[in-house]
């Protein structure tokens, strides 16, 4: 029969022993560097010794809320600078054109002018601003459109340059901006306008905005495509300006340099739409010695004429923007060429 009092009388016998009582605590030592050890296994390796003792800082770190944003991969187009004016050359006997300002757009300076702080109705260069909106709002340029019949009638009714693209053919926003600026299709604008923000004169809204952004102020747009409107002006150094501006803009610059374009097969033209631009059918990109004419935008009111932005560059590196208006049929462009031609030289002479 099982004594208790017996049990507890040799467990008490055997622990007086002196060596069963060292083998113990030597026993009871191991279970704790055992346990030490599996604790710090699990911890994480890269702590050290400053770290652990630093941890109830850490502890009072403040996290933030959420994760910061991914940094967009997107070029930072920079702002433009304004002109400085003081010291142009009058060119009222120089040029033809009622109007005309040349800029050495890396110096900034005005070089010379004729009536160039006066307003003007910028006719199609209207469409430079039209183009910056388009190209930095968010639509896809393989995006499509249909093109609707009431655009091509209120546009063909009122005189205004045509895209050639037929009613009810599908085309992209990258075929629109090329025929806005290259023949200057007022039906084109339009159809960009309805895809950007959804109606012309909201669009209108965005190109005066951009235009006070980016420093123009003698500018008010009234409508997308240039078409006369008294309320619809700006100056030649607020046209040089945009110029400047989109000749930044990587698909701007390459639209106002392209000579012609051809839009993919359609259903109602399996040829393409072929677009050809209204400048370089009128100026090379080598027609002024020394210099590669960059690009650019022509215009033509019958209120007010010719006129003609356009930028170039030296082969010093210089950029040059020359605006013209107010000229009979060839004058913007002689004007023009003669321009580049006379302040190019001066600046290589010195």
């Amino acid at each position: 029969m099982f004594n208790k009092s017996s049990v507890k009388k040799k467990i008490k016998r055997i622990w007086s022993v002196p060596i069963v009582r060292i083998l113990a605590a030597l026993l009871a030592f191991v279970l704790i560097i055992l346990l030490l050890a599996s604790v710090l296994k699990n911890c994480d390796p890269a702590m050290t010794e400053s770290t652990v003792s630093d941890f109830s800082e850490a502890q009072s770190v403040d996290i933030p809320e959420s994760v910061p944003e991914e940094v967009s991969e997107e070029p930072v187009i920079a702002l433009p600078t304004p002109w400085r004016f003081t010291g142009a050359d009058n060119l009222n006997a120089v040029i033809a054109s009622d109007y005309g300002i040349i800029i050495n757009a890396t110096t900034r300076q005005v070089l010379g002018g004729k009536n160039h702080t006066l307003r003007i109705y910028p006719a199609s260069m209207t469409k430079i601003m039209t183009l910056i909106v388009a190209v930095q709002s968010d639509v896809d340029v393989n995006t499509e459109y249909l093109m609707d019949y009431r655009l091509i009638n209120k546009y063909y009714l009122a005189g205004a340059s045509m895209s050639g693209i037929a009613a009810g053919d599908t085309v992209t926003f990258k075929d629109l901006l090329y025929g806005a600026v290259l023949l200057s299709a007022a039906d084109a604008t339009a159809a960009i306008a309805e895809m950007v923000a959804g109606s012309e004169e909201e669009y209108v809204k965005l190109m005066n905005e951009t235009a006070e952004i980016i420093g123009c102020t003698g500018t008010h747009f009234t409508n997308t495509s240039g078409l006369y409107d008294t309320a619809n002006y700006s100056t030649l150094g607020d046209i040089a300006l945009m110029l400047d501006y989109a000749m930044s803009i990587p698909l701007a610059r390459e639209i106002l340099s392209t000579s012609d374009y051809t839009t993919p097969p359609t259903e109602k033209n399996p040829e393409g739409y072929y677009f050809f631009s209204t400048m370089f059918t009128r100026i090379d990109h080598d027609s002024v010695p020394g210099m590669t004419v960059l690009g650019g935008k022509t215009g033509y009111l019958a209120e007010t004429k010719h006129c003609l932005a356009s930028m170039a560059v030296g082969d010093n590196g210089e950029k040059f923007i020359v605006v013209t208006a107010g000229g009979a049929k060839y004058d913007p462009i002689d004007d023009c060429i003669m321009l580049y031609a006379r302040y190019y030289g001066e600046s290589n002479e010195n």
